[in-house]
């Protein structure tokens, strides 16, 4: 499969995560979101444009190498 352009990744959608039902939620403390199977992940990764100061790794509460997990994911 051909590598896509930085304009091609921009024009992707995101991928939406996967949540729980509302009504299985309203009656227990359980997590929301489902997270993210390997496929959606990986379609999800392929959006990165690998800047060269990732501004994501910056917004990240908790100050994940979202960069790194994507290459990561690649791999």
């Amino acid at each position: 499969m051909a590598e896509l352009s930085k304009r091609e990744r921009m024009q992707m959608d995101r991928t939406l995560m996967p949540t729980r039902p509302a009504g299985d939620r309203s009656v227990d403390f359980g997590e929301v979101e489902l997270g993210f199977t390997r496929a959606l992940a990986i379609v999800e990764a392929s959006r990165c444009l690998n800047c060269r100061n990732p501004v994501c790794v910056e917004g990240c509460p908790v100050g994940v190498r979202i960069d790194a997990f994507i290459s990561h994911l690649a791999q």
